[in-house]
């Protein structure tokens, strides 16, 4: 059995790719819980640096249209702003910044 150790998302592949489809997916089940438990920790908005957006639209494309099932830590309407591709959903925030308000 291979070992899980890393994070790295090409690790993924390379479990599916050498047919170990159950510790891809019990990796896959890890992280996000891993992401669940800390998004409830923390308050307040996330920001991201440029290459923090580029390295998740890098891993994320290949995913194309799924990528909305998998996108945990931003909205997908944000990823797909960021230049994610794939299906975009619709959205009114074409402006970006804060909605209007009366």
């Amino acid at each position: 059995m291979p070992s899980t150790d890393s994070i790295d998302p090409r690790r993924l592949f390379d479990l599916a790719a050498k047919g170990y489809r159950g510790d891809c997916m019990a990796a896959i089940q890890f992280l996000e819980l891993q992401i669940r438990i800390l998004a409830g920790k923390i308050e307040g908005r996330l920001t991201f640096t440029k290459a923090e957006r580029r390295e998740l639209c890098k891993y994320g494309k290949p995913l194309g249209g799924r990528v909305d099932d998998f996108v945990k830590i931003v909205t997908s309407a944000t990823w797909h702003r960021w230049g994610g591709k794939g299906k975009a959903k619709a959205t009114n925030d074409d402006a970006g910044g804060r909605a209007k308000t009366d």
